[in-house]
């Protein structure tokens, strides 16, 4: 009898542990989605106004292309010299280029991170483009979704099918039913950013933050 309650005893022991365990599981990747999310959408508008001031205060709006690309250079040079990775001439085209196709920033979506928003500016037709936002953001899909459905004509296909409901709902089958707090945290321009801002002196809620968001690596999901 005595053995039988010290087992009872154990597994009640045990499962306060777990319930701990979850809890402050619960609490931590909370907080890690909050960061994230706080830093992606930060990223989004810092970039976003890269975009602006280039096109509208260094071109005069003109988008001057000979001009343009001195400039992109220049600027390139200077903040890889200043603040380290995360300002090649691409990614600053790719700056300039967010503006001039999404002049609105309340209406970007916070819901995209910045290897979203690069892949969908790949997109040349504005009316193409457009779709595979909506549908991005409708679905919560993947950057590897979003590639995925764009490099298989998703569009196309929509457009020449008789069926549309049963195209979608194939591509519905295919994508995860979210897109996964840990896929905008490894995100690479994430990382990127978090490291420029840390240099050269990290500040105490900079270095939390850092912490947060590696905590995928301690625990599980």
């Amino acid at each position: 009898m005595a053995k039988r309650n010290i087992l009872i005893e154990n597994e009640r022991t045990v499962t306060k542990e777990n319930l701990l365990f979850e809890q402050v599981k619960q609490l931590l990747d909370d907080a890690r989605t909050r960061i994230a999310r706080t830093v992606n959408t930060t990223i989004v508008n810092v970039y976003w106004q890269i975009g602006k001031y280039i096109v509208e205060y260094e071109q005069g709006g003109q988008g001057r292309a000979a001009f343009g690309k001195d400039i992109i250079n220049k600027l390139s040079e200077r903040l890889t010299k200043e603040y380290g990775k995360g300002f090649s001439p691409a990614n600053i085209r790719y700056m300039r280029q967010f503006y001039q196709c999404f002049p609105f920033c309340h209406a970007l979506s916070d819901k995209l991170t910045w290897t979203h928003w690069r892949t969908l500016l790949k997109v040349q037709d504005e009316t193409v483009r457009n779709f595979y936002l909506t549908e991005c953001i409708s679905g919560n899909w993947s950057v590897r979704q979003l590639e995925r459905q764009i490099n298989t004509l998703f569009y196309e296909r929509m457009l020449a099918s008789k069926d549309q409901k049963t195209v979608r709902e194939e591509i519905q089958r295919s994508v995860p039913q979210a897109l996964e707090p840990k896929e905008i945290i490894r995100d690479p321009y994430i990382l990127e950013f978090i490291e420029f801002l840390s240099s050269p002196l990290p500040q105490p809620r900079i270095v939390g933050m850092m912490f947060f968001l590696s905590l995928s690596n301690i625990v599980k999901e």
